[in-house]
């Protein structure tokens, strides 16, 4: 926070008599620390630059700190008690520009166990080669060691001897975006008492350990390494002698190697590897991974290796070498976990793509693949992969360039012959380059006989989806595949002149969408059979098709169960005056009616009524009319309609551009809902879009609780006059599920006029706004909010414990300003608050807030660029020369 200065603007006094942890860095201007003996040699201090802290009383308790050259400067002065300083375990060093580390001040922290260096520019190395005189009797207890962000670091130094007793030392090593750091140790060194090592976005470093290095990490735990574009190996072979020896891992039961495309092998010597206790390998993009070792492996309680973060279990026993072999050195499967990003290097043109050798158990419980925007394959399930997968029932492919093939069936793979597959589900979603489906199937090698869903979306290039029949298919939905030419191609074994039958006895749902070469379901002839089509509940007709089943001679009853009917017109260049109301008289079970995309259609319902309109839609209470360009009437005033209108229950209207009314006069709605999916699980739902207002009439909103008003930037008010809405609790601002509700109780009227021009609240909501059992505020990426909490709501938070704010641009203030309403405020209980990316903010609580923060615990404050103070002067109530108290337990 460049421009944070103070916590208050005025003379003050801050005491936090128990505040352990105290984390301030990258403030310039603002004063951490003072001490009395400093301010006694001073004539004045300045008010704007008055210090947070009196050392004396607030880091005697602290345990955690973090420092900057300037702090660390004042905690040394030799003039300090030595006890102020007893309690600190954990120490973080936050430098603009120092090449060195302030050992001498580290004399002063005997009982330091943590010591974390971030951002220290122009740092180049922690511990240096020689041992000076400052070095003596330091870091006695040090037991982890945090380097971060230091972009100048060349050498971590522990392996100079000097350093060598801190390193046996340490339980816990952690780096994190060193980019110059090659090597973690330059020789050998001892961490007998390693538990935990993470190393992540470090790009020139080659490997971690030497053999030598390696046998002494007894203690081991957790090994993670992760983003290091350069490491090839995390044990580097030293000579040849090593082989005979062996390297144990007594302790290790987490290994994760992630992101390093560059790794090889985790030890590429012959030494046995004991991993005794290791439950748990995660091996996620690492492409060029071939073995993980060249010697043995002993992991008797291995049960797992992870190949995605998505924790997709593999469970291979203890053969750990094996494993990693099958899976990453012949290139075969390993990249079918979800969200595996495979990246081609150089190292892997060589390897080849040979038949591996699995066990029969593997893949044994997988029941749902995934594959997306990772993958470079062209060909998804190799035909020798087919037999392992006996348990698969979806496989879900989308967002793949590269794969042009889903199934391959290769003939002379002879062991796929007469498999059954189960799979159960398949899904392709945006797939440009796919070709088929199935390349292949020769002499029927493998059926999908369980085949019942199949959703293909945007494939560009498939011409046809299927080489035979799925006879228990129940669902079909096919959209916007441009080339697609025919359902089910013509297989090569087949006879010239046979009648193909194809039989779909349990296909429930046809849904084929914008596929402009689609002639054919196959391109021979063919019988197909369809026995549910009679019973069809949902259908989608363009005019050609109306008029087909209009004029056959089909059964009395046979779209007698019809009750969903989509009209859809494909014909631009043919207009339509009206509705085809002589077809609606073979659907009398109709209950929906939609009617899209009809160029010409001026009308749905004609003034004059016809003999035609006589014993239809009599049960229809759901009308949808989507993009009707030169609709101007819908009709429902019409007194022919008017028995229509005061059934339905929904009205859709969207994509209709020159209608100016829904209805033109009086009419009945009594029994008009909503769309289903908008309706609370109890409650009745409203929803507006491009409005000005409601109306004039009072409304009475019985059972009305819940609303969505979005992108309307004119309404003033939802009604003119009164609004009887005993049930509403809350409106929502725009169409995502997620969208927070805003509860202003049952004033539906005042709220839209307070919500959408005074900024969510008004000066005083007080009298309809009330959260008294609130606990916790989450507020996120509201890049157009400017105040949180208007000063009437904050002082009803009386159980407020938690304040988060992340991403709010904009925001200016968290509690108005407003002292006559936050005399009594009654925020005496918030403990945490949190503010990150909020830049916008120049002060965090006015004075009558923050002398109500008694019970405040943590407060963590990041990237705010215009913060300048803490607290907010207070111009009028304070008189000149008072001294403000602010007190936290």
């Amino acid at each position: 926070m460049p421009l944070l200065s103070c916590f208050y603007p005025e003379k003050y006094h801050l005491e936090c008599p128990v505040l352990e942890t105290l984390h301030v860095a990258y403030c310039p201007h603002l004063e951490l620390f003072t001490s009395q003996f400093h301010d006694s040699k001073k004539a004045a201090v300045s008010q704007i630059q008055q210090p947070l802290f009196s050392i004396e009383k607030v880091v005697p308790v602290l345990k955690a700190l973090t420092l900057t050259e300037k702090n660390i400067m004042l905690l040394s002065d030799e003039h300090l008690p030595k006890k102020i300083r007893c309690k600190l375990n954990v120490l973080w060093l936050v430098f603009e520009n120092d090449n060195n580390l302030p050992f001498d001040f580290f004399h002063k922290v005997p009982l330091l166990e943590k010591l974390g260096v971030h951002s220290c520019f122009g740092l180049k190395e922690i511990f240096p080669s020689q041992k000076l005189r400052v070095h003596d009797g330091i870091f006695t207890q040090l037991k982890e060691l945090h380097l971060v962000e230091l972009d100048e670091l060349g050498s971590v130094g522990l392996e100079q001897p000097w350093v060598n007793s801190y390193a046996e030392k340490l339980e816990r090593l952690h780096l994190f975006k060193c980019p110059r750091l090659e090597e973690l140790v330059g020789s050998t060194v001892s961490f007998m008492n390693l538990k935990g090592l993470v190393v992540r976005s470090c790009k020139r470093m080659a490997y971690l350990f030497t053999f030598s290095t390696a046998t002494s990490l007894v203690q081991l735990e957790t090994l993670m390494i992760q983003d290091c574009e350069s490491i090839k190996e995390i044990i580097k072979k030293e000579d040849e002698d090593e082989d005979s020896y062996e390297i144990t891992f007594g302790r290790l039961q987490t290994l994760s190697l992630d992101s390093l495309p560059r790794l090889v092998s985790f030890y590429s010597g012959n030494a046995t590897l004991q991993f005794s206790c290791l439950q748990e390998v995660i091996v996620v993009e690492c492409p060029g991974m071939i073995t993980f070792s060249e010697g043995n492996i002993n992991a008797p309680m291995l049960y797992t290796i992870q190949t995605s973060t998505a924790n997709w279990n593999y469970q291979f026993h203890n053969d750990l070498n094996t494993t990693i072999q099958t899976f990453f050195n012949q290139q075969v499967f390993y990249e079918y976990s979800k969200h595996w990003r495979q990246v081609d290097y150089d190292e892997l043109k060589g390897v080849q793509h040979e038949k591996p050798a699995f066990s029969d158990n593997l893949f044994s419980s997988l029941k749902r693949l995934e594959l997306d925007v990772g993958s470079k394959r062209d060909i998804v399930i190799p035909s020798h992969i087919l037999p392992y997968l006996k348990t698969l029932e979806e496989l879900d492919v989308r967002s793949c360039d590269a794969v042009q093939v889903i199934f391959d069936f290769d003939k002379s793979e002879m062991e796929t012959k007469g498999i059954v597959f189960p799979l159960k589900k398949l899904t392709l979603k945006e797939l440009p380059n796919l070709k088929c489906v199935c390349n292949k199937n020769p002499g029927g090698t493998v059926s999908f006989p369980n085949l019942q869903d199949v959703l293909v979306i945007n494939c560009g290039s498939l011409a046809t989806l299927f080489p035979s029949s799925l006879a228990n298919l129940k669902a079909l939905e096919i959209i916007w595949c441009k080339k697609l030419v025919e359902i089910v191609g013509k297989e090569d074994a087949m006879e010239q002149g046979t009648i193909e039958m194809f039989k779909f006895p349990c296909l429930s749902k046809l849904l084929l969408y914008e596929l402009p070469l689609l002639s054919c379901f196959y391109p021979e002839k063919h019988h197909l059979e369809c026995p549910v089509v009679p019973k069809l509940e949902e259908l989608t007709l363009n005019e050609k098709n109306i008029i087909l089943l209009r004029d056959a001679d089909l059964p009395q009853d046979f779209l007698f169960k019809l009750n969903i009917l989509d009209l859809s017109f494909e014909d631009n260049d043919k207009k339509k005056d009206t509705l085809c109301f002589d077809f609606l008289h073979k659907a009398p079970s109709l209950k929906c009616l939609r009617v899209r995309r009809c160029y010409g259609l001026k009308e749905i319902f004609p003034s004059e009524k016809l003999q035609v309109h006589d014993g239809i839609l009599a049960r229809l209470n759901e009308l949808y009319i989507d993009r009707l360009q030169e609709l101007e009437c819908i009709g429902l005033e019409h007194p022919w309609v008017k028995p229509y209108t005061e059934k339905l229950q929904k009205l859709k209207i969207s994509g209709c551009s020159r209608l100016e009314k829904v209805v033109f006069c009086a009419v009945s709605f009594i029994n008009l809902r909503v769309e289903s999916e908008c309706v609370p699980k109890d409650g009745v739902f409203i929803q507006l879009s491009d409005c000005q207002k409601f109306g004039n009439a009072i409304l009475q909103l019985l059972q009305f609780q819940t609303g969505r008003v979005v992108e309307c930037p004119n309404m003033r008010t939802f009604s003119q006059a009164g609004i009887n809405a005993p049930m509403f609790y809350g409106i929502k601002t725009s169409m995502d599920k997620s969208d927070i509700l805003f509860e202003f109780h049952n004033d539906l009227n005042t709220t839209i006029k307070r919500f959408f021009h005074q900024c969510i609240w008004n000066k005083s909501p007080g009298d309809i706004m009330n959260f008294p059992s609130l606990e916790e505020v989450f507020v996120d990426d509201c890049g157009s909010l400017t105040t949180l909490f208007p000063s009437s709501v904050a002082k009803n938070l009386g159980k407020l414990r938690t304040l988060e704010l992340k991403c709010c641009a904009e925001l200016v203030e968290i509690v108005e300003k407003d002292d006559d309403a936050m005399e009594h405020g009654t925020t005496e209980i918030l403990e945490e608050v949190f503010v990150d990316d909020c830049g916008s903010l120049t002060t965090l609580f006015p004075s009558s807030v923050a002398k109500n923060l008694g019970k405040l615990r943590t407060l963590e404050l990041k990237c705010c660029a215009e913060l300048v103070e803490i607290v907010e002067k207070d111009d009028d109530a304070m008189e000149h020369g008072t001294t403000e108290m602010y007190m936290e337990e």
